[in-house]
């Protein structure tokens, strides 16, 4: 577990410089410098190409953390990287086909109340070919154990270009035409930046010689990837299909406000994403040498890590939600999603407690069940957007997204108990929610500061000492103990054990 927080300490960190770019972005300048309607068209359009993503990659990704264990001598990695690549660009053909064969029924979707977005279709399109080896050249720097230079290019680099073409935007240079058809140029970029690394690091080059991918390598991967692409097609709906459902219910304004609101709550998942990208390789390899007892012991201790985490992170943003809006621009129009924030934030939560039970299905022989759960979990998640949109709005939108994702975690937690018998959870977990419900009443009793900076402030770090200091003390994690008792006076939070 070392190398997991090690790596995952620092992708956290450089996800959180990201978050706080982006902060400055979705608080400030976005609403500063473009109406609700264009915000909402520039976060739908790559959240399009997300939902068309696994058809494009057919479950590519997956397969590279499940196999790159057994190619990683000698020159057969090169050629797992050819194959990946190829077989990518067949996957992108097809996305074109199907694109055509749907295309009026796509247009006629945004139609009625989000005409804008059908002008901006193409950039979705060409989106998805780039997202798709963006996504491939991550999963290669993931299972050579680099993930914080590719989290450093999607959390930072990212929206430092946003930054600066929305800048651009701003003092005229550039239309607001040219600046939706940038996000091409805005992820181009990033895709550049992350293959000259990934091949310079892994030590992996592009060939076009295939010696050594005999029919039986390939075909276990061909198998893993079809179940890998229904699972990945489940969870892009998951995660995307708020936006479009938003879209064309309510319009871009809505998915503008809904967007901003959701960005703010999404800060607490960042420690789940940095975790997930090193566990995933780790848990695949524990698997090959059979090791089950010690996927289990990685189970609880990235729960616990990510509860600690997790919760701190929520309470923050929970005991300051009305500050945080108070400083938006126009902030009367976005204060409509203020229930989005708390909705999605216990969500998050949610999801980060029950651990890494989706990277272990997924990584073990039992990795056709999730595709089933995912497909059921779709469903689920499509009917629910759809009603409860309707009836409260992007409310509804945030109710679903929590609704599908405590289900989804409670049927993987009961699969893995009964199937492998592995359980994430201890008394630990259970502490910490106490502590952190202690904190969050005492926090709310302090009264309203007349400065909103000065307010947000010192909210913040009563908070954390509230927080963080019995949890410390009481030692729930070893391993955040164990990390803090390298700093100079804080020897004493070292474990005992």
């Amino acid at each position: 577990m070392g190398i997991v927080f090690r790596q995952s300490s620092r992708t956290t960190f450089m996800s959180y410089v990201g978050v706080a770019i982006g902060y400055v972005n979705v608080l400030w300048i976005f609403p500063a410098v473009l109406s609700p309607e264009e915000i909402g068209l520039l976060r739908l359009l790559p959240s399009l190409a997300f939902l068309i993503l696994p058809f494009t990659q057919l479950g590519l990704s997956q397969s590279i953390l499940k196999f790159f264990p057994q190619f990683e001598e000698g020159k057969r990695k090169n050629e797992l990287l050819s194959l990946m690549l190829l077989a990518n660009l067949a996957g992108f053909g097809l996305t074109l086909i199907l694109f055509k064969v749907f295309e009026t029924k796509v247009f006629a979707f945004f139609h009625s109340k989000s005409p804008l977005a059908n002008e901006y279709i193409h950039v979705s399109v060409i989106l998805v070919f780039i997202l798709s080896y963006l996504v491939i050249f991550e999963s290669f720097a993931k299972s050579i154990l680099k993930i914080v230079f590719p989290g450093i290019v999607r959390d930072v680099i990212i929206r430092v270009l946003y930054t600066i073409l929305v800048g651009i935007y701003f003092f005229g240079l550039i239309s607001i035409n040219q600046l939706v058809n940038s996000l091409i140029l805005i992820y181009g970029m990033a895709l550049g930046f992350l293959v000259t690394y990934v091949l310079k690091k892994g030590s992996l080059e592009v060939s076009l010689s295939f010696k050594r991918l005999t029919w039986s390598r390939v075909k276990p991967i061909l198998n893993f990837s079809f179940f890998a692409l229904l699972g990945a097609s489940g969870n892009y709906i998951i995660l995307n299909i708020d936006q479009a459902m938003i879209s064309n219910v309510i319009g871009l304004k809505g998915n503008g406000i809904y967007t901003t609101a959701f960005y703010i709550a999404i800060i607490i998942e960042m420690p789940r994403r940095a975790i997930s990208n090193i566990t995933t390789p780790l848990v695949s390899k524990l698997f090959k040498e059979n090791l089950n007892s010690e996927v289990n012991q990685l189970y609880k201790k990235v729960s616990i890590n990510q509860t600690v985490v997790g919760t701190l992170f929520l309470l923050g943003i929970l005991t300051n939600v009305d500050t945080l809006f108070a400083m938006i621009p126009n902030n009367e129009t976005y204060r409509a999603g203020i229930n989005v924030v708390t909705i999605i934030g216990i969500a998050k939560i949610v999801d980060m407690i029950f651990g890494i039970n989706s990277e272990i299905i997924v990584m073990s022989k039992y990795y056709r069940y999730n595709v089933l759960f995912t497909i059921i979990l779709a469903v689920v998640a499509i009917v629910s957007n759809w009603l409860l949109i309707r009836k409260f709005g992007i409310d509804g939108a945030a109710l679903a997204t929590g609704i599908t994702l405590v289900i989804f975690n409670i049927t993987k937690l009961i699969f893995l108990r009964i199937k492998m018998d592995l359980w994430p959870f201890t008394w630990n977990n259970l502490i910490v929610v106490m502590i952190g419900l202690a904190t969050y009443y005492i926090v709310l009793q302090i009264p309203v500061m007349g400065n909103l900076w000065t307010d947000l402030v010192l909210r913040s770090v009563i908070v954390t000492i509230m927080f963080s200091l019995p949890c410390l003390l009481l030692r729930v994690s070893t391993d955040i103990n164990n990390v803090l008792s390298k700093i100079r006076g804080f020897e004493f939070l070292a474990s005992k054990s």
